[in-house]
């Protein structure tokens, strides 16, 4: 007298480029043992990810190329977390509220972003959960934060507390989007967490054996200052001050000048410029 399940979930037709039906025959056909053999499984997974399911949903060759574009970005970040956090001894991981404050900011960033996922994964929309992590990823930290971090990751001395700190907050972020690219990078997720020290692993021997953080509110005026930060580096970038050293002037939100004067010298660093006069209101 009741369903034998909890939930349903209809999908489309996997067809073909144009939107046709794919029959061997016609010569349009791709198989998933064909497409594992050429594209590893895991990019057949986010391709599954990467189309709105709802309804019918095309593949062909191109389409797997472009996927497998987005899928060598994603493992390449999982890449560049594992370099950075190779010599961080578990002793000397720094506690959140101990981090520099931009590697702060960087983890309400990232706990926006859990959230955000977690509550698509539980409402089945892989679609929107693929786009919240490919936006994470270009625009937090390939076009921001990593790059601001380099100085600090590669300059200073091993043990200094500001390299700590950014390993640290770099080392959280590979166990959450670690955990948060298991259900569908599944051999790519494992593969990573196997390659991370086993004490910094501790007694988690699979991503797996890790629940979904469960995220409450999430600090909006960190938020609120991080997305300012973003938009100076982006006035910055626009003024040709990195690529030809020019002085550049730029202007703050009047509301973000007193938590950003507190930043000290990370405002400077997350800019990504040799220094910094003065902060004024805009």
């Amino acid at each position: 007298g009741t369903p034998p399940y909890k939930g349903v979930v209809s999908t489309g037709m996997v067809v073909d480029a144009d939107g046709r039906a794919m029959h061997k025959s016609d010569g349009n056909y791709l198989g998933a043992v064909e497409g594992m053999e050429k594209y590893g499984a895991d990019v057949l997974r986010l391709w599954a990810a990467s189309v709105e399911y709802t309804a019918d949903m095309r593949l062909g060759a191109k389409m797997l190329e472009n996927v497998a574009n987005v899928y060598r970005n994603l493992r390449n970040r999982l890449r560049f977390f594992l370099s950075a956090v190779g010599d961080l001894p578990l002793e000397a991981v720094i506690p959140r509220a101990g981090l520099e404050p931009v590697d702060r900011l960087a983890l309400t960033a990232l706990d926006r972003l859990t959230k955000e996922v977690v509550e698509h994964y539980r409402a089945f929309r892989l679609h929107d959960a693929y786009l919240a992590l490919l936006a994470f990823d270009n625009d937090d930290l390939s076009r921001f934060y990593i790059a601001a971090l380099k100085d600090r990751l590669y300059s200073s001395a091993p043990g200094a507390s500001r390299r700590r700190s950014a390993q640290s907050a770099l080392l959280e972020m590979l166990r959450t989007i670690a955990v948060l690219l298991a259900p569908v990078l599944s051999f790519t997720a494992e593969e990573a967490w196997q390659s991370l020290p086993a004490g910094l692993r501790a007694e988690n021997a699979s991503v797996f054996d890790i629940a979904f953080p469960q995220i409450g509110d999430v600090d909006a005026t960190a938020l609120a200052d991080w997305q300012v930060l973003k938009d100076l580096r982006a006035q910055v970038a626009a003024t040709g001050a990195v690529d030809f050293a020019l002085d550049a002037r730029i202007a703050v939100p009047a509301a973000s000048i007193a938590r950003l004067t507190a930043m000290g010298d990370n405002v400077r660093e997350a800019l990504i410029v040799s220094s910094l006069l003065d902060i004024a209101p805009s």
